[in-house]
């Protein structure tokens, strides 16, 4: 495989990324039996009151088997991991002749490469593991992400490949991320107005991280393919 081609599959990796982090913690949703914070026994997944992390729980709430949602929430970030990593590896290529623009994808790169052990660990470190190493390790992941793509924005905007609507999802993510991020430490899920508030905006990050991953991977494949030509 040449370098050509590899970058190629990277870029498909960045796609893979996007769609099978919702594909399977959609299917990981209808296995989960575990409950919630204020309801431990409901039998099934509340979409609006069950964080993801839910899914990579050993066990529910009040004990209930949840095998089958916790080994595909730990394929999700193993998948995850490898993907971002791929596609970090390959996107500043796209800015040969832009040294700037090379030079702040370099960086974004950096940081989504930081980012990858800690989504690995992510799935292996489940949600009520002692000293809220689930909590920290997201949280890590979640700031390298976040900086990746606003300094992978800013290499893009001006460059006539990328449409600007990548720009703006990757915007609207980091801003947003960053409000979910304060409204948890802030105010918290102590109550079941909060927790909802809370589980709602980490689903609006998450499928917008998701979106993005799959649009800047897509353009990213189509500009290679259009320079292999």
């Amino acid at each position: 495989m040449n370098a050509k081609s590899w970058k190629e599959w990277a870029c498909i990796a960045g796609i893979v990324n996007g769609i099978e982090s919702v594909a399977l913690t959609t299917i990981a949703m209808f296995f989960y039996t575990g409950g919630s914070i204020f309801n431990n026994t409901e039998a099934h997944y509340d979409f609006f009151n069950n964080f993801f992390s839910d899914l990579g729980r050993p066990s529910g709430f009040a004990g209930q088997n949840n095998l089958v949602p916790s080994t595909l929430f730990i394929l999700t970030f193993c998948i995850s991991a490898v993907c971002v990593f791929l596609f970090s590896l390959a996107f500043p290529g796209v800015f040969a002749t832009n040294p700037k623009g090379r030079r702040l994808a370099i960086i974004s790169s950096i940081c989504g490469i930081i980012s990858t052990p800690f989504l690995f660990a992510i799935g292996f470190v489940p949600e009520g593991s002692p000293n809220n190493a689930h909590t920290l390790l997201s949280g890590i992941a979640l700031l390298f992400a976040g900086i990746e793509i606003f300094i992978a924005t800013a290499a893009i905007w001006k460059v006539t490949e990328y449409p600007r609507a990548i720009a703006w999802v990757g915007i609207f993510a980091w801003c947003f991320g960053w409000c979910f991020v304060v409204t948890g430490l802030i105010l918290g899920a102590s109550t079941p107005p909060l927790l909802m508030l809370n589980v709602t905006m980490q689903k609006i990050v998450e499928y917008t991280l998701c979106l993005w991953s799959i649009m800047i991977g897509w353009i990213t494949l189509r500009v290679y393919k259009r320079a292999n030509n």
